[in-house]
């Protein structure tokens, strides 16, 4: 109960500490697709991401009450970053490598320290995940970006085997999902680049969720 208080406490600094770091992305604003009007930058997002970051780790100590007290908290922070990578990629349509890269080498100093996946499994995760997008980024050209392939390993890291291949088919499964939506609702067009990443993000989220609470695949 101590570690679970101590978390609460920083849970707002967290936040806001992810809306600081979107803001100071190097990309923003600078990409080269143009925008269609839907994937702006979110006028509330400064005051409303502490408190989404804030409910995603509720629900993730509640999922994971049975974990140790270090890999309930290396979960929260790898919930916060993959908000983060949420928010980057929904506003620019990029996932920086000043983003990603360092995400990736806090995964692969954290799994020493995390009771929930093996290096060598880890490991396995993560590029598989990658040469998976790497190779739909190259059979679709451009319906997938290597910020896709980078953000695949991140998530096999995270997750591990097998378990990383249901964040995956959950994260395309929602995007898919919610890109028929919006074509309904004639938010975007056939045309329009729809980032895939958030709906990654996602996916890596709920499949984590899953996992701590006992009902991953793994």
């Amino acid at each position: 109960m101590y570690l679970f208080e101590t978390l609460m406490v920083f849970v707002l600094p967290v936040g806001w500490l992810v809306v600081r770091l979107a803001d100071r992305a190097p990309q923003y604003a600078r990409t080269e697709r143009p925008r269609d009007g839907f994937f702006v930058r979110w006028r509330w997002r400064s005051q409303a991401v502490p408190f989404i970051n804030a409910a995603a780790w509720g629900l993730t100590a509640y999922a994971g009450h049975q974990l140790d007290r270090i890999t309930l908290a290396l979960v929260l922070l790898h919930t916060s970053i993959l908000l983060l990578i949420l928010v980057v990629d929904a506003e620019t349509r990029l996932i920086p490598d000043v983003v990603i890269w360092p995400a990736i080498l806090f995964a692969c100093l954290a799994i020493p320290l995390d009771s929930r996946v093996a290096f060598p499994n880890a490991l396995l995760a993560g590029v598989g995940g990658f040469l998976t997008f790497f190779l739909l980024a190259v059979l679709t050209r451009g319906g997938f970006a290597l910020g896709d392939a980078n953000l695949a390993l991140y998530i096999g890291l995270i997750t591990g085997h097998p378990d990383v291949w249901r964040a995956l088919i959950y994260g395309i499964f929602i995007g898919g999902g919610i890109i028929v939506v919006l074509l309904l609702m004639r938010r975007v067009t056939l045309k329009t680049y729809v980032p895939y990443g958030p709906f990654l993000c996602l996916g890596a989220w709920l499949a984590l969720l899953l996992q701590i609470s006992g009902r991953g695949v793994g």
